[in-house]
């Protein structure tokens, strides 16, 4: 069986789309929860899980970022190019959704008003680690993506010191998490436990180890692999929406969606490369602007429950339908900042090619 030669995995661009939109899922159904809204969850709590879109994430970002860089592993000249797509993958698009979200809260501004501070400012912007979240909440998960590029471009430096890293870092990720079973706390404190041992961290090596799978080529049962894997997700998730809650950030979930979400990556990564995959063009686009849509949900659902309230006072709508549409609007609003904002910024940033010699113009 040969590779596919098409040279995109259109697949697992669309899982960035889905594990996206789960956590808007997330974040309407919480957002009409409240109790200045519904004060009911809409479908009986069904979308608690949303939030593992998160996780997802984290598997992908270890997937896509060793399956693309594996041969730049070991060879430093590979370093400035690593970083300068990463930077402008990352801040570009942050720094818009900050400066509007920041103008949102200059008119209605939080109890603690954290956001006029300008240690907090800095750090925000720069995504800093701290120990709250940045202005932008969903923030908190670029600090891990930023730190997870940090450590993986010492692999492209000096490979043999880069995996000594890696291996130290998982080694006090697993400590870490094991503090938190036997006492419910991470057995590091502050920033160490919090950021740089935090358990999610460990969901990183999840894709790197299927990454490595995958451009292997081993196996075969690629479609019960990605079935199997859902179905796993699926059922992790509905643990934490229906079951009364262990403890935050409970280790066991943690392992079990990433080995979930690495199965399906495995699965349709493997179709993705030897032409059996079809991505549906909707799902492909949703991928395309996941991230233009994970940084904006939170302010665009916070400004349409506004709207919604003050609907409700004249037309009543049933907490379904509402929640449809807070995140189909959501979702929407997304995908028209990445077309219009995130990728014309990213088109902006990229080193335009050099003309061919014969290409120039006579002088």
């Amino acid at each position: 069986m040969t590779v596919s030669q098409h040279g995109r995995l259109n697949g697992v661009e669309a899982l960035r789309g889905v594990a996206a939109t789960l956590v808007v899922l997330y974040h309407a159904a919480e957002l009409l929860g409240g109790a200045k809204s519904y004060g009911v969850v809409p479908f009986a709590g069904f979308w608690g899980f949303g939030r593992a879109g998160v996780d997802f994430f984290f598997v992908l970002s270890g997937f896509i970022i060793t399956f693309v860089h594996a041969r730049d592993l070991g060879h430093p000249a590979s370093f400035g190019p690593f970083w300068r797509k990463r930077l402008l993958r990352i801040y570009p698009t942050w720094w818009v959704v900050l400066l509007a979200y920041g103008a949102l809260l200059a008119i209605s501004p939080t109890p603690d008003r954290s956001e006029q501070e300008l240690p907090h400012i800095l750090a925000s912007a720069l995504l800093m680690p701290e120990t709250s979240d940045p202005i932008v909440g969903v923030g908190w998960s670029l600090r891990h993506e930023l730190l997870f590029y940090a450590l993986f471009s010492a692999v492209l430096l000096w490979r043999p010191a880069g995996v000594a890293i890696f291996a130290a870092w998982a080694g006090g990720i697993l400590l870490n998490m094991w503090g938190q079973l036997q006492t419910g706390q991470p057995y590091f404190g502050g920033l160490a436990g919090e950021w740089l041992f935090r358990g999610f961290n460990l969901q990183f090596f999840f894709g790197i180890a299927t990454a490595v799978v995958v451009r292997a080529g081993i196996g075969r049962a690629w479609r019960t692999a990605a079935l199997c894997g859902a179905a796993g997700f699926l059922a992790t998730g509905m643990t934490e929406s229906f079951l009364p809650p262990v403890m935050h950030e409970w280790p066991v979930r943690t392992v079990m969606y990433a080995t979930s979400a690495a199965l399906v990556l495995y699965g349709v990564a493997m179709l993705d490369r030897y032409g059996q995959g079809r991505t549906p063009a909707l799902l492909l686009r949703l991928g395309t602007a996941s991230y233009s849509i994970y940084l904006v949900h939170v302010p665009v659902l916070l400004v349409l429950e506004y709207w919604l309230r003050t609907l409700r006072e004249f037309v009543p709508i049933p907490a379904p339908l509402a929640f449809a549409g807070l995140v189909v609007l959501a979702v929407v609003i997304g995908v028209a900042f990445s077309e219009t904002v995130e990728q014309p910024l990213l088109r902006l940033g990229r080193p335009r090619p050099r003309p061919c010699p014969e290409a120039r113009p006579f002088l």
